[in-house]
């Protein structure tokens, strides 16, 4: 079975769809061109939190996401 990867670049569509990603394996993209893998944990209006692979909660704010991507299945 192949994957297919989602892509959300732009706010307005990050922020109406970041919800429907809790719980599952997400990449996000920083406005200063890092990138952090994890489990979405949670979502509010304006900042949410991310698990990373050392079990660390962390926490950003949705200004500081430029873009999430996830992988699918095709």
């Amino acid at each position: 079975m192949g994957t297919k990867q989602l892509r959300l670049s732009d706010a307005a569509q990050i922020k109406t769809r970041i919800g429907s990603f809790v719980g599952k394996p997400v990449n996000l993209v920083l406005s200063d061109n890092t990138a952090q893998t994890g489990l979405l944990e949670a979502v509010s209006e304006s900042s949410i939190v991310l698990r990373n692979m050392r079990l660390k909660k962390m926490n950003f704010t949705l200004n500081q996401i430029t873009e999430i991507y996830i992988d699918t299945n095709a």
